[in-house]
């Protein structure tokens, strides 16, 4: 499709009308998480009741588990939990739940994903070569997954170093397996980002 001049000047003075009201990134991200969180359907018992809150049990007596949960039911307490507007990657989408099995609540939230091809330090250290070569970018995407999401439930989180049990349940042979089931994959390098991109 070829646009022509004044559709172009159009186009451009919408995106120009739309960022001209923020001054930063984070600003941008804030406001859109609020419009995120003002579609939240209301029900008779408030969601935020399946999150961990019972903080009379100590970490030793937690039974964890990996599971699926309903996405709309994942979607919603992921909105009412993370402060960054979270959305599915493409390609590879796998969106877990750790869940405390003596409370049946909800302790954190994982989200897997196709890797990006275009990452600096690790693309730095595996050797530049590799993404112009289609059998070895076919072969890394095989057998890597990104976090794109690992989102402790609060004050879970905090008081418990949630997000290190999260991301330590990423490089879990339980999640390997369920990688390899869904996608055909030989799992062999789980990488993330901090929220705002710095390489972890």
């Amino acid at each position: 499709m070829i646009l022509q001049k004044d559709d172009a000047l159009y186009c451009a003075k919408a995106f120009h009308d739309y960022f001209s009201d923020f001054g930063t990134i984070e600003q941008y991200m804030r406001d859109e998480k609020l419009k995120s969180i003002q579609n939240i359907p209301t029900s008779l018992f408030p969601i935020e009741d399946d999150l961990f809150s019972d903080f009379s049990i100590h970490p030793k007596d937690m039974d964890i588990e990996v599971c699926e949960i309903p996405n709309d039911t994942w979607e919603t307490l992921l909105k009412i939990t993370s402060s960054h507007v979270n959305k599915a990657p493409v390609g590879r989408n796998i969106q877990l739940a750790v869940r405390e099995k003596n409370t049946q609540k909800i302790l954190g939230f994982i989200r897997l994903g196709s890797p990006v091809i275009y990452m600096k330090p690790r693309n730095d250290m595996l050797g530049q070569v590799w993404i112009q070569q289609p059998d070895s970018a076919q072969r890394f995407n095989g057998s890597t997954i990104m976090g794109f999401v690992i989102v402790p439930s609060q004050p879970f989180g905090f008081n418990y170093l949630g997000g290190k049990l999260l991301s330590a349940i990423c490089t879990s042979h339980t999640v390997r397996e369920i990688c390899n089931k869904k996608y055909g994959m030989n799992l062999c390098l789980f990488e993330t980002t901090s929220l705002y991109g710095s390489t972890k």
